[in-house]
């Protein structure tokens, strides 16, 4: 059966500019994911609760990471978070 451009993998990489925390930054992505970088990070789909001591950085375990966006957001919010992605 041959494959349509819907179905085509692996999906070819894009880049992705968002804007957060008054920075902006460059994602590479697969284009059929694409779609979820403006779901969860522009649209704030994701969020992590405010903690008083931001100094320290989070250990944070993302079981079921797929492709990595709450990764991202991690390190975002806190470059010395500790992300684990399973």
């Amino acid at each position: 059966m041959p494959l349509n451009a819907n179905t085509r993998f692996p999906s070819p990489i894009v880049q992705i500019n968002v804007g957060l925390k008054g920075a902006s930054y460059v994602i590479n992505i697969p284009k059929i994911e694409a779609p979820r970088i403006t779901m969860i990070l522009k649209n704030n789909e994701y969020s992590l609760p405010d903690f008083k001591n931001n100094d320290r950085p989070l250990t944070i375990l993302d079981v079921g990471a797929n492709v990595g966006v709450f990764a991202i957001y991690g390190k975002i919010l806190n470059p010395v978070n500790i992300i684990h992605c399973f």
